[in-house]
């Protein structure tokens, strides 16, 4: 909804449109109105993460290489923790030239050209050089941006420290050498053992992800990236 003098205009979304439809009609609005959409700054959906007090949840981490420590037979994971960065599909779908959206804190794309190809959003023509993006279609109407290195944008929680389950189940498939098939080792210490061991396999985002249950790791995920 805006205001242009004393008359308010609305503009009800339809989540059966398409891209193009939202924009003709946005096109149409703005010649009957001899008026102008404002334009919007797109950031991404807040997600909450209390890493004092972590809930169940899968999450991508970064753990040093001397993050995982042992004591009387317990181990512990220091770690950063992340989440994905996601867009609401509305803001996505009604975007207009004069818009930015905020990728990872401080890449701004300041909205020219906007092109839906299947089922993907290509700001810009796509290109990063040309100053674009590509947003990838998620899960529950989001959409994620993934660039040129193929890393998702994630969202720094924090630190904090977390308990290692003793029957943690590790899953790896990031051994590019053996055509990364999968691995999968059980244990606290054959886990531990077999990550700083691997040459590979490394919890960092876009890498690895943990999940825990009841404040503790009770499994680790990690993939083969570039």
């Amino acid at each position: 909804t805006w205001k242009v003098g004393d008359t308010y205009y609305s503009l009800t979304y339809n989540n059966d449109m398409s891209q193009m439809a939202m924009a003709e009609v946005l096109d149409q609005v703005m010649f009957a109105t001899g008026t102008m959409v404002p334009s919007k700054a797109v950031v991404p959906l807040p997600y909450e993460v209390d890493v004092n007090n972590i809930e169940d949840g899968i999450y991508p981490v970064l753990v040093e290489e001397d993050g995982i420590k042992e004591a009387d037979g317990k181990y512990t994971m220091d770690c950063e923790v992340y989440t994905k960065e996601l867009f609401d599909v509305v803001d996505v779908h009604t975007l207009n030239p004069g818009d930015t959206v905020t990728i990872g804190g401080d890449m701004v794309v300041v909205v020219n050209t906007v092109e839906e190809k299947d089922g993907e959003i290509y700001i810009n023509g796509g290109a990063e050089e040309n100053g674009g993006c590509i947003l990838h279609p998620g899960e529950g109407g989001t959409y994620y941006y993934r660039g040129l290195d193929d890393y998702p944008s994630f969202f720094n929680h924090g630190k904090t420290t977390i308990e290692i389950a003793d029957d943690v189940v590790l899953k790896d498939t990031s051994n590019l050498d053996d055509g990364c098939k999968e691995v999968v080792v059980s244990g606290a210490k054959n886990v531990v053992d077999y990550l700083a061991a691997s040459t590979y396999a490394r919890l960092s985002p876009g890498a690895g992800t943990v999940c825990v249950e009841n404040k503790k790791v009770v499994e680790i995920t990690t993939w083969y990236t570039p």
